[in-house]
């Protein structure tokens, strides 16, 4: 016996497993079955020409294969029968790969019901722009074996959740299918991702309904909205019109430093700060930084860092660093209707909550008319 262990990196060890069972799975494919029978799509990427999509078929067929779970089958060649109504539909255009672990479990919750769309050329509007089709798509049924399924006539959508936005690829994509006439629910749209992502707009409606928000600045780049009255807020703002000049604008300067000073009378010289980009295609931790307060110099490198990768519309926050929620229990049904009765500011929280949604709604009308006053 060796007197050592050979291991292999991971990555090689993913590599070989994957090469293993699907050199496993293509003797299987090539012995088993009758003809005719519906076949793996991996190998004939069923006619399509978009090198990206089969690039992410194949990284769907690996996830399947390290889930010991069947390949893809294109049954696309026997189209379903797709009814008007009376069955639930949720659309995902996403990648394959990217949402894999979606499509698992609504094969486990609603199997047959929660399709991968790939392309927005999957999907179809009706006439008077009210309604989305499904024409193909790739679902999953209870026990996991995957399905690329056609449907003619189209299968009427129910949900839609667009992970192809602007807002969910970081500006890789910008595949809207919505507009102002389509009544389909939705987890999202490029108008709704404008707003949520515009942290600046969201801090001073919440604040203006009497929410804690951080203390903040803002360096607004040539902001495309009309922002509500910052006034009695923590939020300040300086608008630019040219972020080259943040590496020399005093003005800039003076205004971070007395962010700073602000932040220090009211925490200690111990505060922390977070520089952070405002904008739809800034997702999660994107461009975010944490700095000491004392640390004037890196805050300023950091925002006339982030200023090279702003869009028109965009902003730069600085803000002060607020810490996480300790774990606490999440209350339920009648747990959480007591802690109401017994705990009546939590009511008066949930009303604030419902003013800043009311205002956020305002908005969103208010965008809405101007953009069709423009068209």
């Amino acid at each position: 016996p060796l007197p050592f262990v050979l291991r292999f990196p991971p990555r090689l060890r993913f590599l070989t497993t994957m090469a293993k069972k699907t050199k496993q799975k293509t003797k299987r494919s090539q012995s088993a079955g009758p003809a005719g029978a519906a076949v793996p799509v991996i190998g004939t990427v069923g006619g399509t020409d978009d090198p990206f999509l089969e690039k992410e078929l194949k990284k769907l067929h690996f996830m399947l294969a390290d889930n010991l779970l069947p390949e893809l089958v294109d049954a696309r060649a026997t189209p379903e029968a797709g009814s008007g109504t009376g069955e639930v539909t949720v659309a995902l255009l996403s990648w394959p790969g990217e949402r894999f672990q979606h499509l698992r479990e609504g094969g486990r919750q609603a199997p047959g019901c929660v399709f991968l769309v790939s392309s927005p050329t999957w999907l179809s509007k009706s006439d008077d722009g009210k309604t989305l089709h499904l024409h193909q798509g790739i679902s999953m049924d209870a026990a996991g074996a995957a399905t690329w399924r056609a449907f003619d006539p189209p299968r009427l959508v129910t949900y839609m959740a667009n992970f192809m936005s602007a807002g969910a690829t970081a500006g890789e994509r910008d595949i809207d299918v919505s507009d102002a006439r389509l009544e389909t629910p939705q987890s999202q749209s490029s108008p709704l991702e404008e707003m949520l992502g515009d942290k600046v707009l969201t801090r001073v409606v919440l604040a203006r309904a009497n929410i804690s928000v951080p203390l903040s600045i803002a360096l607004l780049y040539r902001a495309k909205r009309g922002y509500p009255s910052m006034e009695g807020t923590p939020v300040r703002a300086l608008s630019l019109t040219d972020v080259d000049i943040l590496s020399t604008s005093v003005k800039v300067r003076k205004f971070v430093k007395s962010f700073i000073a602000e932040l220090q009378h009211q925490l200690g010289d111990l505060a922390r700060c977070v520089v952070k980009p405002s904008g739809p295609r800034w997702m999660g931790s994107a461009g975010v930084t944490f700095h000491k307060s004392n640390d004037l110099a890196g805050i300023l490198d950091a925002i006339i860092a982030l200023g090279k990768r702003l869009y028109e519309g965009d902003a730069i926050l600085v803000e002060e660093f607020a810490p996480t929620f300790d774990p606490h229990d999440v209350l339920r049904g009648r747990d959480l209707a007591l802690a109401a009765v017994l705990n009546p500011l939590s009511v008066t929280e949930s009303e604030r909550v419902g003013d800043a949604l009311v205002m956020l709604q305002k908005q969103a009308k208010l965008e809405r008319a101007r953009r069709r006053r423009r068209n």
